[in-house]
């Protein structure tokens, strides 16, 4: 039986919409994501440590709360993914620091804003994400997976669409320790990835 106070509780807690979960799992883990980003860092960024840790750590919340990484329930893989995710803010928060100056031309003022209809408005804050995110992120997609075997491709695949190991299992034809075992592969060489 878990106890109340244990990280099992707490993300189960979180994964069912009560946010007050997240603050034992933000005391417990706070000091290690921060020196984690501060090591990462190393002074590279004008983000700090903390800055990086509270992002990921949000990152993490939402995650969880949109029903992703359902199978997350000890805390070594806990520690694994709060560790991934701090890596990945820092190297993002590290490109876009190092991206050159945008061209004035393409930014809008708040005062052009009011001049335009409101229909206008509307498009501009439409449901669509930004084209150049979207290609950032598929770019980011397509590194990652790259770097994988191809045994281990469909399986990452199907992950990020949200497949429980199960699933995966009988889309793939496959036993699910199959799949536990392709998916901890794909986290390792992942995670290598980040701390190279």
């Amino acid at each position: 039986m878990t106890s109340p106070s244990s990280v099992s509780t707490w993300i189960r807690r979180l994964r069912d919409g009560d946010g007050a979960a997240a603050r034992p799992l933000w005391e417990r883990y706070h000091a290690r994501l921060v020196e984690l980003a501060r090591q990462r860092l190393a002074g590279a960024l004008r983000a700090s440590a903390e800055d990086v840790a509270a992002l990921a750590f949000a990152a993490f919340c939402r995650a969880i709360q949109a029903g992703r990484h359902p199978d997350l329930t000890r805390r070594d893989d806990l520690w694994r993914l709060l560790l991934a995710i701090t890596l990945n803010q820092a190297r993002r928060l590290g490109r876009d620091e190092s991206r050159g100056r945008r061209d004035f031309r393409h930014t809008v003022s708040a005062q052009d804003l009011f001049d335009l209809p409101s229909a206008d408005l509307d498009r501009l804050a439409g449901d669509e994400p930004d084209p150049a995110l979207v290609a950032e992120v598929n770019d980011e997609l397509r590194h990652l997976l790259e770097r994988l075997a191809d045994d281990l491709r469909p399986v990452a695949v199907e992950l990020m669409a949200g497949w429980s190991p199960a699933e995966i299992a009988d889309r793939l034809e496959c036993s699910v320790r199959t799949v536990e075992r392709r998916r901890e592969r794909i986290r390792m060489i992942w995670l290598a990835d980040d701390l190279g």
